[in-house]
């Protein structure tokens, strides 16, 4: 989600209602996001990127840094600039292409195995995106969004 800054201020503001309490929260080296994890009483385990150290056990950055990587893709290769104004929106198509991916393993040509993510079929990706339409309208929103209604003649009142 956008917040307003980097503060410790906004970010404890934005993980408090989705963060379950004793959550253990994984960071780089942002004094923002430690004293927000000290704010909420969490546990916060960090890796020093600055000091060539990207993981240690179950400590990495490596799925933010990815997610961020192909949000630089996307404005690289699609949108080009990114407006404040609909950021959120630009984050909500990349979140949704990111939880539209499948991991599997396969061998390589030299017969070793290896972990690959690839998108999911489109079919999948439409169902996912639209399973919750079935037998309900869509309607605008003013700010140019979807409203999903539940259909009076399927589901009375």
């Amino acid at each position: 989600m956008v917040i307003p800054e980097e503060s410790a201020d906004d970010i404890t503001a934005a993980l408090s209602p989705i963060v379950a309490p004793g959550s253990f929260l994984v960071s780089d080296k942002q004094n923002s996001f430690t004293a927000a994890a000290a704010d909420m009483g969490l546990e916060i385990e960090t890796v020093i990127h600055s000091k060539r150290e990207y993981v240690r056990d179950d400590v990495h950055s490596g799925t933010a840094d990815g997610l961020g990587s192909m949000l630089e893709r996307a404005k690289d290769g699609v949108y080009h600039r990114l407006s404040r104004e609909h950021l959120q929106r630009y984050l909500d198509e990349i979140c949704f292409r990111w939880n539209c991916r499948t991991r599997f393993r396969e061998l390589d040509r030299a017969k070793r195995w290896r972990w690959v993510i690839r998108l999911e079929p489109l079919w999948d990706q439409l169902c996912k995106l639209m399973g919750s339409s079935i037998g309900r309208r869509i309607r605008r929103t003013p700010n140019y969004g979807f409203e999903v209604v539940a259909n009076p003649l399927l589901f009375p009142v």
